[in-house]
């Protein structure tokens, strides 16, 4: 069964991206910089396996981007869909564009300890370990400019 999970390509029209530390204690990837990204999740709070309604991603996504970072975000289109395996588990993962309607950021501690706008290919490297960033180096490889629109 996979997971299904969704991110936020948040930017802001220079080239930078809203990146956030986990935390430490969070599975996997301790203290690795990442797209704010959330489990979907049923009514009962347990992780959703089947494909979500793209509108229930939204919501969800969004929910949680305001619980963990502070800011309302306006989310765009998907731009990329990646699935397979991810540390030890499998998962599906939709990344949508997004951009900051309301709020200064704020990382809650328990899920991000720091967070900001960066130059994704300082922060996530070439080669990111997980797929939200894959995704997203992907995009910027094949169009270097997808970020300053």
């Amino acid at each position: 069964m996979e997971n299904r999970y969704a991110a936020a390509v948040i930017y802001n029209g220079k080239g930078e991206v809203l990146i956030a530390r986990r935390a430490p204690t969070k599975h996997p990837y301790p203290n690795a910089w990442s797209l704010p990204s959330a489990y979907i999740r049923n009514p009962q709070g347990d992780r959703v396996f089947e494909p979500p309604l793209e509108e229930e991603m939204r919501w969800q996504l969004t929910s949680e981007i305001l619980k963990r970072l502070g800011v309302r975000v306006k989310l765009e289109e998907v731009v990329g869909v990646m699935d397979g395996r991810q540390a030890d588990y499998y998962l599906t993962l939709t990344d949508f564009l997004g951009q900051i309607v309301e709020g200064e950021i704020r990382a809650n501690q328990a899920d991000y300890s720091e967070a900001g706008f960066y130059d994704p290919a300082e922060k996530l490297g070439s080669r990111p370990k997980g797929f939200c960033a894959q995704i997203l180096m992907g995009i910027l490889l094949r169009d270097p400019d997808f970020l300053r629109r």
